[in-house]
């Protein structure tokens, strides 16, 4: 049976002639979804979020419920605790560095007390980590595209979240760098005691965060299981190919 603080979706939705239709049951810890070009992956997470109109099903994070179509129950986005890192970053202009990041901790004043203690010992460390604390002065206008990417995701890890969307959250980066977040970020987190989904087309994720996979294609998860279950046993030519991608 399903723990009920843990994440239960079940929906649907049409765009004319493409369909969505999804099962997930997610435990706390990193879920790495895949799949092919235009298979259903940002439109899953969107779908998550509350950002999309014509959402059927049903949509739980921690016995909450988000979405229920039965009973009339459709939370907006800033009602459902979850934190997206979009792959076009989502950062205010207008605001710095410094700025943008705290303005996650303000926004979530919900859950504040949940993880006061955590914000706290962390926070620092986070900034580090991301190579964040020379720009946190700088305009987010003035950086480049791989540091815009690090502090979106310090913004979304500060949200202290149910439930974190991470959408390529690497693909930005620079090579030298890239290997340094992802390894910070495989052990971080694991850490959380939330799911978090993340979105990736690079088989050096599937073996550092060395996790449960979900495969998207056509709009249904087609295999599920640890990268390793898909190597030995490949259902489609889009996994097949996945697997054997050389790092």
């Amino acid at each position: 049976m399903l723990d009920k603080s843990y994440m239960q979706a079940d929906i649907k939705m049409m765009r004319g002639h493409w369909s969505l239709e999804v099962s997930l049951h997610l435990t706390k810890g990193v879920h790495l979804l895949i799949g092919p070009n235009a298979a259903g992956k940002t439109s899953l997470c969107l779908a998550l979020l509350g950002a999309l109109n014509g959402v059927q099903g049903y949509v739980s994070i921690q016995s909450h419920v988000l979405l229920d179509s039965v009973q009339g129950i459709n939370k907006p986005i800033e009602q459902r605790k979850i934190a997206y890192v979009p792959q076009n970053y989502a950062l205010f202009e207008h605001l710095n560095v410094a700025q943008n990041i705290s303005f996650a901790v303000q926004a979530s004043g919900f859950n504040a007390c949940r993880y006061k203690s955590w914000r706290q010992d962390n926070a620092y460390d986070i900034i580090q980590k991301l190579a964040l604390a020379p720009l946190l002065k700088r305009d987010v206008c003035s950086l480049s595209s791989g540091e815009k990417q690090r502090v979106a995701l310090a913004r979304a890890l500060m949200s202290a979240p149910d439930l974190l969307l991470l959408d390529e959250p690497f693909s930005a980066l620079d090579v030298h760098v890239r290997h340094e977040v992802r390894l910070f970020l495989c052990d971080y987190l694991k850490s959380l005691p939330i799911p978090i989904l993340l979105i990736t087309h690079a088989p050096e994720d599937a073996r550092v965060f060395n996790t449960q996979m979900w495969v998207i294609e056509f709009g249904r998860i087609t295999q599920q299981g640890p990268f390793e279950s898909l190597v030995k046993s490949p259902k489609s030519i889009f996994v097949r190919q996945f697997t054997q991608q050389k790092v």
